[in-house]
């Protein structure tokens, strides 16, 4: 079932949704990256069944893998900082996009 809690998420001045592309299996790796940072992030999550070894689990899973949602004022905010964070920053760099 999806929970939403918005509750520090609300919009204040020139804030912006951006959505952050992440690589596989990151997306609460950078968020935490980010959030270290001082940027608010939201991560949708799902709870997900997965059967491995014959054993079913209950697990959080991402609603959209690979994407996180930033809050940022690009007048504000050093936003090419958020291009740069990565769980591994030797990999490609993070694509943002508005939303």
């Amino acid at each position: 079932m999806l929970q939403v809690d918005v509750g520090s998420r609300a919009l204040v001045g020139n804030e912006r949704w951006f959505l952050a592309h992440t690589q596989p299996k990151s997306e609460w790796r950078a968020g935490l990256h980010l959030g270290a940072q001082g940027f608010r992030t939201y991560l949708p999550q799902i709870e997900k069944t997965v059967r491995h070894a014959r054993q079913l689990r209950t697990v959080q899973a991402p609603l959209f893998p690979r994407y996180l949602f930033v809050i940022l004022d690009l007048d504000r905010d050093r936003w090419p900082t958020v291009l740069r964070t990565d769980s591994q920053r030797s990999r490609s760099r993070s694509r943002i996009t508005k939303r």
